[in-house]
């Protein structure tokens, strides 16, 4: 269930009606969390038992929930203290440890299995805090040195070249299974995916749909933002925004062919992080990486779709529309791509850089604009018209001609549509007047 912004600010009535956003969502976001909070609370009892359980201690406190902290989303583990389990499990737990040593494997994890039986509504995890500081904190202050640069740079290089090294059959993400066990059976959801599902949005792509081939996978991500279209509200402004939406959409149908032909379309796929933002990154004073969190977001896919990060010079996907910023992002590009390129070679041995090799030829041909603009809704009509289709007609992103006569074959009565989507968005903004009026008479009371 969606908790709403951490911060809770409320827009302003312009701001909301403007917002590309669905606000009537956001602003019944308080009320669920409200519903949220309750619930856990009138189970306090039983979770601070269940706590002391797991703990092993005779007392613990619930603090009260003005002071706890929330995401929109947010990931824990469970688990139960190895030091407070039976001594056989301790010492098989040691012999592991021993044998993994001898043989050059990295430890097991120290988590011990244990069954707990509750009447909670749902599942819990019992989470830590992440080790270092949010990447984003400190941003600003180091992303023009060269040194803490290479220190994240090389950080990220080995973790996405150490989740390479073993290559996946399908497209998809891991799920638990009864027996304790992970096996890749579930669709590879993604957290735009997850916001459009808790608008209403219909994904057309079933809990247990996993991909055999890139093609369908792809085909299904631009269903989806026309699905989004069509459900949100306020998804069009007007005929002009329409037809340029639609046409953007029909476009990247068009030309998918150009951009998956040269890429593994039947795998391997790799296990990757797809939410990796500054602020899901945990680093020491060095930038030096120690703690990834929002892991719920990761999911298998093809090696050309496992991209650098587009924020590394402090810019948002779709904020490269001047060539001096996008030369500015390949400088910096270069430099990380020098690091992967040699953890690479470390862990694959001598010259092997199909990796590294990979993400320039992605970069260099224009793929990365297309695999960010299928994955990213809202980011999709600037990357279509900036990058991806000035390589076939340099001249049509500033003709609204190419919107006019395109956006026809993005369905059929697409006209029909966008008038439709205009009157919908009328009473859209009518609803929000009427809760935004609601939630300020409520605060004032």
């Amino acid at each position: 269930m969606p908790l709403g912004r951490a911060s809770g600010v409320l827009k302003s009535i312009s701001d909301a009606i403007e917002s590309e956003e669905n606000e009537l969502v956001a602003m019944r976001n308080p009320k669920l969390k409200e519903q949220v909070f309750d619930s856990i609370t009138a189970s306090k009892g039983e979770l601070e038992a269940l706590i002391c359980q797991l703990l092993q201690v005779k007392h613990c406190r619930i603090t009260p929930s003005e002071i706890w902290e929330h995401g929109s989303s947010n990931v824990a583990i469970k688990f139960t203290h190895p030091d407070n389990t039976p001594w056989w499990r301790r010492r098989w737990r040691r012999f592991n440890s021993i044998y993994a040593f001898l043989l050059g494997r990295p430890g097991p994890i120290t988590h011990v299995r244990q069954s707990i039986r509750h009447n909670l509504a749902s599942g819990f995890l019992l989470i830590s805090c992440a080790h270092g500081e949010r990447l984003d904190v400190s941003w600003r202050d180091h992303c023009h040195d060269r040194s803490h640069r290479a220190n994240l740079f090389r950080g990220l290089a080995r973790i996405a070249v150490s989740m390479n090294a073993v290559p996946q059959p399908r497209l998809g993400s891991f799920s638990l299974q009864p027996d304790d066990t992970i096996a890749l059976s579930n669709r590879p959801l993604n957290m735009y995916m997850h916001m459009a599902e808790n608008e209403g949005v219909p994904l057309g792509m079933p809990r247990q749909q996993t991909y055999g081939e890139v093609d369908s996978y792809i085909a299904d991500l631009l269903s989806l933002q026309d699905s989004k279209l069509r459900s949100q509200p306020n998804a069009i402004f007007d005929v002009e925004d329409g037809q340029r939406q639609m046409a953007a959409s029909a476009g990247m149908r068009a030309v998918a062919h150009h951009f998956t032909r040269n890429m593994s379309r039947r795998g391997p796929f790799y296990f990757t992080l797809n939410d990796l933002s500054q602020q899901n990154i945990f680093v020491d004073e060095d930038w030096n990486i120690e703690t990834i969190i929002d892991l719920e977001w990761a999911h298998t896919l093809p090696i050309e779709m496992k991209t650098p990060p587009f924020w590394l010079t402090s810019r948002s996907v779709d904020g490269f529309m001047d060539p001096v910023h996008r030369k500015e992002y390949e400088e910096v590009l270069e430099e990380y791509l020098a690091i992967y390129e040699e953890e690479e070679e470390k862990r694959r041995g001598g010259s092997a850089r199909e990796e590294t090799t990979t993400q320039r030829r992605v970069w260099q041909d224009g793929s990365f604009w297309f695999y960010k603009a299928v994955v990213i809704p809202k980011a999709k009509y600037n990357l279509f018209n900036w990058h991806i289709q000035p390589m076939f007609n340099e001249a049509h992103p500033d003709m609204s001609i190419f919107d006019e006569i395109v956006h026809f074959y993005w369905g059929a009565d697409a006209s029909g549509v966008i008038d439709a989507k205009i009157e919908e968005r009328k009473a859209y903004i009518e609803d929000v007047k009427k809760i935004h009026g609601s939630i300020l008479g409520e605060g004032g009371k």
